[in-house]
């Protein structure tokens, strides 16, 4: 009885589009699959827009009119998001390891560390992203016993398991006594917080783990990078009901592997969003720390970017918004929560600290595409970016990732959205934006909490009313 599986009706729709979309994955992904027995991959099969997530920090992998998978485009409309990736980074301090250098005939500091799914493609020998599936996975995390081969007969990769998902009990691992277990949290009583076992939190929740330890362990490569010891532990989920059917909900746990307390943590969540007309033409980009309800309410915290095309264009607003995020350090002197309070006693959550358009591929003023993550100081400049920090970093570096209002006045928290569009009045390419909260503390052992959502909606009124 323990591991008899029960009939399953699949639908062949659902088998033919998904086999197509594995057929469709890039070359890239199709490798780490070979990484070993813990990768996994998941499917979210309800609501308006389906999501693909894998465990190495894309937990928004693409599938858009390149890859026919359809439903991820809203509605059947213009957009998707082509990548979500989650972003870690720490800045330099006592935990930072030295490196002999041998032109300076002494060791060097390796500075802050950022550990990231944005390196998707090998650059000068080093592999991205800086992410993998936690050791142990298969048989902790997901059963390993239905592949994508096994509903998808026509798949190119049937070796693929499917990961933890709430509607597919053949996922879940076993316990000590070997029935089956969800691994993931279960749906809690809105009055007085506590589980509700057997109760999902959606109509369909997916479960996975991935860690940057050792996968950016890159130092014998003369990199910038190395590992942080960081376990996050990610929760999807997704509706089918119409309030919550343009929406998909992200939870992550962060916990803290290594001995360090550290300081100065600022976590981020990084897009690239395309249009099905495969063209970034009257792509914009903005964000929306407060405003109005979109019900004509009173005004509501929202802390999100957002990508729209220009009016004239038409098209869906497609945004990430941040839920819940850790609390800020006491005693920062700053409102990071809005309320016109600034540091209350019972702690104030850091909320969206930072929004930059940050491309970290573009072109330049020649024509020429550059790579920003080939650089040897790519954690550098991608903590400073994280942090709104400016100082000491190359003025070229500067130039691109801080953009000042119309005016020429610089926040080094957020780039001006007006200035982003008059520099690229016919076309944003790529059309990319990261969202970043911080900074907090994070104590060897502790865990923190990050919530954030992809939004969609039919315009800017429209996407404030569903997030």
């Amino acid at each position: 009885m323990m591991r008899e599986k029960a009939p399953r009706e699949v639908k062949g729709g659902w088998v033919v589009t998904m086999a197509v979309l594995l057929a469709a994955m890039p070359t890239s992904l199709r490798a780490q699959t070979k990484v070993g027995p813990d990768f996994s991959l998941g499917v979210t099969q309800v609501g308006q827009v389906r999501r693909v997530a894998l465990p190495n920090g894309h937990i928004a992998w693409p599938s858009g009119p390149g890859y026919p998978y359809q439903r991820q485009l809203y509605k059947g409309n213009f957009g998707f998001f082509q990548y979500v990736d989650f972003v870690l980074g720490i800045p330099e301090g006592p935990w930072t390891p030295r490196v002999f250098d041998q032109e300076a005939g002494d060791t060097v500091s390796l500075g802050p560390a950022v550990a990231e799914g944005i390196s998707r493609y090998v650059h000068e020998g080093i592999q991205g992203p800086d992410w993998g599936p936690c050791l142990g996975s298969r048989g902790m995390y997901f059963s390993g016993e239905l592949l994508a081969g096994d509903l998808y007969p026509d798949s190119p990769e049937p070796e693929v398991p499917i990961m933890a998902t709430s509607t597919l009990p053949e996922t879940w691992p076993y316990d000590l006594y070997g029935f089956r277990r969800w691994p993931g949290a279960w749906a809690k009583d809105p009055e007085t917080g506590k589980p509700l076992s057997g109760v999902f939190v959606s109509d369909q929740d997916l479960f996975f783990c991935f860690t940057d330890k050792p996968y950016a362990n890159r130092t014998s490569l003369g990199a910038q990078s190395y590992p942080i010891g960081a376990k996050v532990e990610c929760q999807v989920h997704a509706f089918a009901d119409s309030y919550a059917e343009d929406v998909t909900f992200y939870e992550l746990d962060l916990i803290n592997t290594a001995v360090h307390h550290y300081r100065g943590v600022y976590a981020g969540v990084f897009c690239e969003v395309r249009s099905s007309k495969a063209t970034w033409v009257g792509d914009l980009v903005g964000y929306i720390r407060h405003g109005d309800d979109g019900m004509g309410g009173q005004s509501c915290r929202y802390d999100m970017g957002y990508w729209y095309k220009r009016p004239e264009l038409g098209g869906p607003y497609m945004g990430i918004e941040l839920l819940e995020t850790p609390l800020a350090p006491p005693g920062d002197g700053i409102d990071n929560d809005l309320d016109g309070e600034v540091d209350e006693p019972e702690g104030e959550k850091a909320g969206m600290s930072g929004w930059h358009l940050c491309q970290a591929e573009a072109e330049d003023a020649t024509g020429r595409w550059i790579s920003y993550l080939e650089r040897k100081d790519r954690d550098l400049w991608q903590y400073k970016v994280l942090s709104g920090d400016t100082s000491g970093l190359p003025a070229d570096l500067k130039n691109h990732f801080f953009i000042p209002d119309p005016n020429g006045v610089l926040d080094p928290h957020f780039d001006s959205p007006a200035t982003i569009a008059a520099r690229h009045p016919e076309y944003l390419a790529p059309a990319t934006f990261l969202v970043s909260t911080g900074p907090f503390d994070w104590r060897a052992g502790d865990t923190l909490r990050l919530v954030f959502a992809l939004v969609m909606g039919d315009d800017l009124e429209d996407l404030k009313r569903n997030a």
